[in-house]
């Protein structure tokens, strides 16, 4: 578990939209599996309205999206996805305010 804040974020040139929202004050993580499974990323705990995103590549213009999500459930603003890591791989994980909300 990690936490973190967006609220000085920027959305970086030629950021891609995720989960088909433009979003912006994105923050990002990188992580390599250390071994193959089922991974599980969620905004749970967030105050405010999350985008989530999952990605493989090395710069912001060459990236391919895993899998996205905006809101887990149609009764929350929290995000969360569920992908199949391979082990010694490298994801970029971006969250980011839905619309530019922060917090």
């Amino acid at each position: 578990m990690t936490n973190g804040t967006n609220v000085s974020a920027t959305k970086e040139t030629g950021e891609p939209d995720h989960a088909n929202n433009a979003g912006g004050r994105s923050v990002w993580w990188s992580w390599t599996a250390p071994q193959s499974g089922t991974a599980v990323i969620s905004t749970d705990g967030s105050t405010f309205a999350t985008i989530l995103a999952v990605y493989t590549g090395a710069s912001v213009s060459a990236l391919t999206e895993i899998i996205s999500n905006d809101d887990a459930s149609p009764l929350t603003l929290l995000s969360s996805v569920r992908f199949s890591a391979t082990s010694g791989v490298n994801y970029l994980i971006a969250v980011a305010g839905w619309n530019g909300d922060s917090g």
